[in-house]
């Protein structure tokens, strides 16, 4: 064997030496030892920067369908895409097993899906190749956008499962809650979003009660859980009476009390109620009666509710009972339904007379259970004098 100079200078025979060199330096009883080890990193990257992959060629690829393995079919849609095996699989394990696991799409390059949103699906693959979520924002955003998240939770995406969640929790309003709950609550990866949506219920069930039709169609675990909840907040006792009436009938247009009161007098709670009739045996023993005026226990006591219902009638008993003879150990009595709930009414606090324009001043601590910020700097009231100079 002849031994060839290298451009550099250096032969072959010098690099072997120097090989030979260095194992010394690892031989038998030969220990390397670093200063503060437990400071240094034990992993290592070979991209420091990320993966070296060109997104728009990425992107080139899935909108020409160059090196296509797959057909993807909705259906009532036919053939909508032609993604690549590799690419799917490696953001979702459902599609992963699809492919790998002896089912059909194993052996073949066609794959059908049913019951899927065709928009969403396509914003869910663009995702997939661009690491981009792109909604339009319309009047169909927030349906979208919860198509889309279930859509993830089903391919098991995470990452666009967690923005979408993100979105929707930022985006959340009292006019959005009731659909979302109607959509999530059978999910359970979806219990943050379910919790979220009774919460914000609950602190608005004057509005959420009132403004919209869709609490009536609330499974009754989902509502009971609303009525129950530690951050209800009402204006009265008799609004949770109502909407425990209004979701018991199933009613698709108002009905208080008053109105119960005159449909039975032609009629019985089980035609009334129907098959929620049992449900309201149990849900109206978390109205507060004792709580409810008065004037208003008396003419509930001889309405035709308490003639036909006995638990309405026994609730209310109860609560003129404890008007009349239980004042005294009102301040001593744990029993939740002698308690207050939180008042939707914004409180405020007192503070002076007011300055030589005759403004007051008051300040609101919402019960204490936030600090208290000048409203006038978090930008909430605005305050001008009475009488400009």
């Amino acid at each position: 064997m002849v031994w060839q100079e290298s451009p550099g200078g250096h032969s072959f025979v010098a690099l072997f030496k120097r090989f030979k060199l260095n194992k010394k330096l690892f031989g038998p009883g030969s220990n390397v030892e670093l200063s503060n080890p437990n400071s240094r990193p034990h992993c290592y990257t070979a991209f420091p920067f990320g993966l070296p992959i060109n997104v728009i060629k990425l992107k080139q690829l899935y909108s020409a369908g160059e090196y296509s393995d797959v057909n993807m079919y909705i259906e009532g849609h036919g053939l909508v895409a032609q993604p690549h095996r590799v690419i799917l699989s490696l953001w979702s394990v459902p599609f992963a097993k699809m492919f790998t696991n002896g089912m059909s799409e194993s052996s073949s390059s066609d794959v059908s899906l049913t019951d899927v949103s065709l928009e969403a699906f396509k914003i869910m693959l663009d995702f997939m190749y661009s690491g981009e979520i792109s909604l339009e924002d319309s009047k169909d955003f927030g349906n979208l956008l919860l198509q889309l998240l279930l859509l993830a939770d089903k391919f098991g995406v995470t990452l666009l499962y967690q923005e979408c969640c993100k979105t929707l929790l930022e985006c959340l309003s009292e006019e959005s809650v009731c659909p979302i709950l109607l959509a999530v609550s059978s999910f359970p990866s979806c219990k943050l979003i379910e919790e979220t949506c009774k919460r914000k219920f609950a602190t608005h069930f004057d509005y959420c009660t009132t403004a919209s039709l869709d609490f009536i169609l609330l499974d009754e675990t989902t509502f009971c859980s609303i009525i129950q909840h530690q951050d209800l907040t009402v204006t009265s006792e008799e609004r949770v009476l109502n909407a425990i009436l209004r979701w018991c009938m199933g009613a698709k247009e108002w009905y208080g009390w008053e109105m119960v009161d005159e449909l039975l007098a032609n009629s019985t709670p089980d035609l009334i109620f129907r098959e929620r009739f049992q449900s309201l045996n149990e849900l109206l023993p978390f109205v507060r009666f004792p709580l409810l005026p008065y004037h208003l226990l008396k003419k509930l006591g001889k309405s035709n509710v308490s003639k036909h219902i006995h638990v309405f009638d026994n609730l209310v008993r109860e609560g003129i009972s404890y008007v009349e003879f239980g004042l005294e150990r009102a301040e001593g009595d744990r029993n939740i339904r002698f308690q207050h709930k939180r008042s939707s009414y914004k409180e405020f606090q007192y503070i002076c007379d007011g300055d030589s324009n005759g403004v007051l001043y008051f300040a609101g601590t919402f019960y204490g259970q936030h600090k208290w910020v000048n409203p006038v700097l978090s930008k909430r009231i605005t305050i001008t004098a009475s009488s400009p100079t």
